[in-house]
């Protein structure tokens, strides 16, 4: 009689343990083991060229707290970083100066049947340089539309030399591209003639520090951290410009973090991750490291304006 309980209760034992391996996924199709979590594994994401700075910081912080970890970032132009994430889930989350449209919105939900995650993280802006040749280093929003439109198209209508102005910028399909065909030019689907594009911002810098007759528009983050090497290179070659807005005439301030923070200067944007990772992956934990305290304070010590910790402003008079 014990031998045949032994017997039943084995029998029971294996089935049981049989059925919960079949539910658990571990015979079934359905089923997918995945190889990483918030804190350890691979994998990639997307970001636009104009925060590669920021989020290299960003990423060697968070693999050398996390030691298991390997972000591997994916620097595009915002339409190629979009395309991306839309692709495949093989690019975790895209770091962007926009949500997504409800457009795209729809296609992740309708199409890809997921709804992706928009976090804000920080606060930038669009930074006009000029050579440091040139005498004419301020302007006003609407002087920026006439240089974008043609009506401006020499330097010494803006105090500077009689040359002709070339715009360049990054690239056709980048955050800043779009941000300022937005902003400056009414949202037309063209640059006008004076206008050329190049392959990234480090491309814009070099040419405007070989060109002095050039105006070139790139991310703040390439010259804001006044602690790394690269943005203090950059700034020994080009000056930015001051820029007003039209409704503070001659207040011409730089892209400064405390203008930045105050809106004061009028090209101020926000950034974005946008995720598409559904489960607590390494995406998932090297984003919620970015809005956390250590990325925004890295974020704040690269002379941005972190969006999900609170910015304290000091005005310091001269006398």
């Amino acid at each position: 009689m014990k031998n045949k309980f032994n017997q039943f209760f084995s029998l029971f034992f294996i089935a049981t343990v049989s059925l919960f391996i079949v539910q658990c996924g571990g015979g079934g199709s359905s089923y997918k083991k995945y190889s990483d979590t918030a804190t350890y594994g691979s994998a990639m994401v997307c970001a636009d060229e104009s925060y590669k700075i920021i989020i290299e910081q960003e990423a060697d912080a968070f693999m050398a707290t996390y030691t298991d970890a390997n972000v591997i970032v994916n620097y595009l132009p915002e339409g190629e970083l979009l395309k991306m994430l839309m692709a495949s889930d093989s690019c975790r989350f895209a770091v962007m100066s926009r949500k997504l449209t409800a457009e795209e919105l729809k296609y992740f939900k309708e199409t890809l049947k997921l709804t992706p995650q928009e976090l804000k993280i920080a606060y930038d802006a669009v930074a006009i340089i000029i050579n440091k040749e040139n005498a004419a280093d301020s302007a006003t929003i609407s002087q920026l539309k006439d240089i974008l439109s043609g009506q401006i198209n020499t330097w010494n209508q803006l105090g500077g030399k009689p040359d002709s102005v070339v715009v360049v910028f990054d690239n056709k399909q980048s955050g800043n591209a779009r941000f300022i065909k937005e902003q400056l030019l009414n949202n037309s689907d063209k640059f006008p003639a004076n206008c050329y594009a190049v392959n990234s911002n480090e491309d814009v810098i070099n040419y405007v520090y070989n060109h002095p007759n050039s105006m070139g528009i790139i991310g703040v983050n390439w010259v804001s951290d006044k602690d790394d090497s690269t943005s203090q290179q950059i700034m020994t070659k080009i000056k930015m410009m001051a820029v007003a807005a039209d409704s503070m005439p001659g207040n011409y301030v730089k892209p400064y973090q405390a203008y930045i923070a105050q809106k004061t200067y009028p090209l101020v944007r926000e950034v974005y991750i946008i995720k598409r990772e559904a489960r607590t992956g390494l995406g998932t934990g090297f984003a919620s490291y970015i809005a956390g305290d250590k990325g925004q304070r890295i974020i704040l010590k690269a002379g941005l304006v972190p969006a999900t910790m609170p910015v304290r402003i000091i005005q310091v008079n001269n006398e």
